[in-house]
């Protein structure tokens, strides 16, 4: 359920159908039965209107803007960049990321550039091999990104969920670095390391 109130409006974007049967990655061992997933459009319609809104000077009335959020956008991207190489439903390869990072950041520029409190998210992904001196937990986010995106933000904090005595539950932000999150950074005073946000 979502927290609706007066005063806040909502724009969504839904995934487009995608494929899903199950491909190998080899042209040849295809299964000739699959019928093809239609054109993704979900990104040319957030392009159209994203374009229009900063056009239009949309974002004006708003005091603060929320962007739910980088890991979903990045699959749409993916999807339309997949679609025009002639491999929407397959598994992308390592050539694949190189493509979606431009419109990606190019996405977040603009975004952060808006004279508005930018509020967004994106997922987290615990690191398969624990190595000295790097986090245990990676973002989502592919190649560069994963950096060029943070830089943007002035304040990154770690959403983390729990339950009480009661079994309850409870949410908390984290606004401190440590090994496990080098990422995170807070620019308010008086903010603790880690603060309860559950919302009654």
């Amino acid at each position: 359920a979502s927290y609706r109130r007066p005063g806040i409006d909502y724009l969504e974007f839904f995934p487009d159908e995608v494929s899903v049967h199950a491909e190998p990655l080899a042209e040849s061992k295809r299964d000739s039965r699959s019928r093809p997933a239609d054109e993704p459009t979900a990104y040319l319609k957030w392009e159209t209107h994203f374009s229009g809104a900063l056009q239009s000077r949309f974002f004006s009335g708003y005091d603060v803007v929320g962007f739910d959020g980088w890991t979903s956008f990045q699959r749409l991207v993916m999807d339309r960049t997949m679609w025009l190489a002639g491999r929407f439903g397959q598994w992308p390869t390592e050539g694949d990321y190189a493509p979606i990072i431009g419109p990606i950041l190019n996405a977040a520029r603009a975004l952060t550039s808006l004279d508005a409190i930018i509020f967004s998210t994106a997922h987290l992904v615990e690191r398969g091999k624990k190595e000295a001196g790097k986090p245990d937990l990676l973002s989502l986010f592919t190649r560069m990104l994963r950096v060029a995106i943070p830089g943007l933000f002035t304040d990154i904090y770690r959403c983390i969920p729990d339950v009480d005595r009661n079994n309850q539950r409870m949410f908390f932000v984290k606004t401190a670095q440590d090994r496990q999150d080098n990422y995170l950074r807070c620019s308010l005073p008086g903010i603790g390391v880690q603060e309860e946000v559950t919302i009654p």
